[in-house]
Formats: C-alpha cells, sequence, structure tokens
C-alpha cells in the first residue's frame, strides 16, 4: 500500500461522510472499533497482510466518525442552545470591523447557557456589539446577547446581538502572536488608507489580508458572475503565490535552497496571522510549511502526502473543519490539479506563453471537475465561465499581488510610496474593470442541485476513471517497453 498517509486521509474523509448518513448508535461503533482493532491484530500475527492493512483503513474511518459525531455533539443545535438570550464565553478569531452603530466580529463560542448553567458548546457565531466596545483579535471574552439562526438553503449561520448595556467582559487577552498579528495587519490597513484610492484599498484588503467584507457588492458581483470569485477569499491559491513571491525573492539574494525554505516557513506564519489566522489560510500554510519540510530534511518532496498530512492535523485540531465548504473546496481543488497533471501530461508548446496558457487551463478544467459536485450540492448552480475567465484573472491577480508586496518594501519611504500607491491603485482599477468585462459569461451558468449520494457517486465513479486512465497509461509503458526489447 504505497503513501500510507494518503490513505489514512482518505479513510477520515470517508468516515466524515458516513457519519452525515449513519444511525449505528455511539456503543455500536465503538464496540465496531475493537472488533476491527482485535482482527487486524489476528490476521496481521498469521501473516495475511492486505486483510490486516484493509481492517487498519477501516479502524481510520470508525475514529473518524467517532471524532465528527463528537464534535457535532458541541455544536449549538445539538447542545440545545436554540434561538433566545444567553451569556456566551469564547474567543475572537477575527479582527473587528467598525460601521456606523456596531463592531461586528467572528467568535468560537465555547460555553453557553444561563447566568448558573453553562454547557459546553464549539461552534462558530457573528457578533455585532452595538456597545461598539474595543474588542481585540485573540482575546476571550464573556459577553450577554441574543442568538438567532439563519437558514440559506443547506448554510446555516448564527449571529448574537449584544445590547449597549450589556454584560461584557474580557477573561484573557490576545497572545504576543496575535498582537504581533494585530499590528502588521493594522499597520499595512495604514499604508492603505495613506497612498491608495479607496477601492483599491477595499480590494485588496480583500484579496490581500482576507477581510472580503470590506470590498462591495457590486465588485463581487463582477466575480461572482465571471466564476472567479474565489479570488475573493484567500486562500490556497494566494497562499501559494505569497510561496512562489517569497521564495523567488529569496533567490535573488543567493540564499542557499535549505535556508530558503527554512526562512520560508516563519514568513508564511506571518503571512497566516496577518490573514487573522483564517482557516483557509492555515490550511493552506500547513501544507506549504510540510513541502517546505521535504527540502529540509532532504526528501523527495511529495505533495499529495503534504495535502493529506495536513488534513490529518486538522482533522486531529477541529474534526468540525470536515464539515464546511471552505474545506472541502481548499482540498479538493488542491487534488485536482496533483491528480489532473499527473493523469493527463500537457503538450510540449515551445512558446513559454502558451506553454503557460495551457497550464491554466488545464489547471482550472481540473478544478472544476473535482469542485462541480460540490459547487451544484450547496449552491444549486454551476458556471463553466470560470474555467475561460482564469486564464486572465490569476497572471493579473498574481501581478497585483507582486506589486503589492513591492509597495509595502518602499512605502517607508513617502515619495516611493506616493508612486507606487498610484500605479497599484490603476492596477486594481484595470482588474475590477476586466472582471466586469467577463462577467458578462455568468450567463453560462445552469441549474445543478446534487444531493449527497449523487455527490458520493459522482466521485467514485470520478476515482475509477482515474484510476483506468494511469492503469492504462502504465500497461501501454509497459507493452512498448516489451517491444523495444
Amino acid at each position: 500500500m504505497n503513501y500510507p498517509i494518503t490513505w489514512i486521509f482518505l479513510s477520515l474523509c470517508l468516515g466524515a461522510l458516513l457519519e452525515n448518513v449513519s444511525l449505528v448508535s455511539f456503543p455500536a461503533l465503538f464496540a465496531l472499533l475493537v472488533l476491527a482493532v482485535v482482527l487486524e491484530f489476528v490476521f496481521y500475527r498469521f501473516r495475511k497482510y492486505g486483510f490486516s492493512r484493509m481492517l487498519l483503513l477501516v479502524c481510520f474511518v470508525i475514529l473518524a466518525m467517532l471524532g465528527f459525531r463528537q464534535a457535532l455533539d458541541l455544536r449549538f443545535s445539538a447542545a440545545g442552545i436554540e434561538q433566545g438570550e444567553y451569556f456566551f464565553a469564547g474567543k475572537v478569531v477575527s479582527f473587528p470591523i467598525v460601521r456606523e452603530n456596531f463592531v461586528s466580529y467572528k467568535v468560537l463560542v465555547e460555553k453557553a447557557g444561563s447566568k448558573k448553567h453553562f454547557v459546553r458548546v464549539k461552534d462558530y457565531a457573528l457578533v455585532k456589539d452595538y456597545g461598539v466596545r474595543d474588542v481585540k483579535f485573540g482575546s476571550r471574552i464573556v459577553f450577554k446577547g441574543r442568538l438567532d439562526r439563519f437558514a440559506h438553503g443547506r448554510f446555516v449561520r448564527y449571529v448574537i446581538w449584544v445590547k449597549k448595556k450589556a454584560l461584557w467582559r474580557v477573561l484573557q487577552p490576545p497572545s504576543i502572536f496575535e498582537n504581533t498579528a494585530a499590528v502588521l495587519s493594522a499597520g499595512i490597513n495604514r499604508k492603505f488608507d495613506t497612498y491608495l484610492s479607496v477601492p483599491a484599498r477595499d480590494f485588496l484588503l480583500g484579496v490581500f489580508l482576507g477581510r472580503r467584507e470590506f470590498v462591495p457588492w457590486q465588485v463581487r458581483s463582477y466575480f461572482i458572475n465571471s466564476g472567479t470569485a474565489h479570488i475573493l477569499a484567500v486562500s490556497g491559491l494566494h497562499v501559494g503565490m505569497v510561496y512562489f513571491l517569497a521564495g523567488m525573492s529569496l533567490g535573488i539574494l543567493g540564499l542557499r535552497r535549505k535556508l530558503r525554505y527554512i526562512l520560508l516557513i516563519p514568513l508564511l506564519a506571518i503571512y497566516a496571522f496577518m490573514c487573522g489566522l483564517r482557516p483557509p489560510v492555515v490550511r493552506a500554510v500547513l501544507m506549504a510549511v510540510i513541502y517546505c519540510l521535504y527540502y529540509i530534511l532532504e526528501r523527495k518532496p511529495l505533495i499529495l502526502c503534504s495535502l493529506a498530512l495536513a488534513g490529518i492535523i486538522i482533522f486531529l485540531f477541529n474534526p468540525l473543519e470536515y464539515a464546511g465548504i471552505s474545506f472541502m473546496l481548499s482540498f479538493l481543488a488542491v487534488a485536482g490539479l496533483i491528480i489532473g497533471f499527473k493523469v493527463v501530461k500537457p503538450l510540449r508548446v515551445k512558446n513559454i506563453f502558451l506553454r503557460r496558457a495551457e497550464d491554466l487551463l488545464l489547471g482550472s478544467l481540473w478544478v472544476n471537475i473535482f469542485i462541480f459536485p460540490i459547487l451544484s450540492h450547496f449552491f444549486g448552480h454551476f458556471c463553466f465561465s470560470g474555467i475561460v475567465a482564469n486564464l486572465a484573472v490569476i497572471p493579473f491577480l498574481f501581478l497585483i499581488l507582486a506589486f503589492t508586496f513591492v509597495f509595502l518594501l518602499f512605502s517607508f519611504i513617502p515619495p516611493a510610496g506616493q508612486i507606487l500607491g498610484v500605479g497599484l491603485s490603476f492596477m486594481v482599477g484595470i482588474f475590477i474593470k476586466l472582471a466586469w468585462f467577463l462577467s458578462w459569461q455568468g450567463r453560462a451558468c445552469f441549474p445543478a442541485n446534487l444531493n449527497f449520494w449523487q455527490v458520493l457517486g459522482y466521485y467514485l465513479i470520478l476515482g475509477l476513471l482515474i484510476i483506468s486512465i494511469v492503469k492504462g497509461a502504465d500497461f501501454i509503458k509497459y507493452r512498448r517497453a516489451a517491444v523495444k526489447s
């Protein structure tokens, strides 16, 4: 069994999926786990290694089901916390946004209940604080508010309304790392305010620092209709660009490869803190760090194993991430790129621009093939227009991010900051107009609403097709080698 880490990760994913439709009780699952462990040991002792490995994967599937069920039992609905007035205790996990008469921020609620009786929960909620209190990213707070539940299709989100004179108290201040992240983010925000136009500032706060709340809805609609809305959420694409730009900059300085990868780890960690440790950024940075460790330890880099190991670490810390659409789209998109380029080799085009265009087109096609069922399941439609639009949008975004780094590097010199700020504002304006021009392709969307079993069947068929193609290619290579010999 090659790449055991990948198989373990797939077993955890399968367990999380089965838990959504499982009717087996917790004691029965635990008994099945004990039985699988015993049988695995018996088969291993009798040297039946094939059955032993299969049972080991079954153990991981059951462990995933148990862990996922325990995480689901801590959500508001499972803990009996319905809509109404409660006391809450939790951690602020986003930078606060000051509105006209309230402050909004995201909280990971850890306890909820009445004044005398609290229950343990673990769920996210958006807090709208009309007391306009000075809240810090990373601080732990206790407060009183009204919980409301909003459902949009298969999406459910919670909002807590905090009155002006409601109970609100800080239990623990943020750590030094979170304070550093807040200082860095505030410093960059001030540079944007000083030198950039308002549209450019709001756009870069969204695509560079992950604060897409600042991006106007009209601008968002351009990217949604053009099928390129994914660039507005800082995720693996942005972290990959930052990884490439930082690595290229360190290479220009003449540093050795091993030292470059050692320095890349803290640089990526700083960027994750600057973005407020948002889950998509943390996932992408974790995968990039694991990839760097391959070179630091002088091992052959295995991208698929890096992805799987990142997924296993995330499951150990928060199994509930496996239920989020952000997690699904991030990992499926990366898996689509990795597997797609292994299955279908690009043509050997000599022109470098045509070669890059071909890579972008194939990458966009494979990503859309892998994420199509998830988008149709959660949103009820799918757009083909993004496959072509990405050919223009992604290279332009890379140029904007590269120019943003140059702007931040020289913004401490006022004349240079003003000149570069004008240039960056101009580039962002052209980019938004490009998205508006491409948004007419939004008509290329078609309705599709797949249920759970249809999504599962799609991925099973896709997996069988990929395995057949790989096995067929290996057989053709074997036959050609046999004919030549």
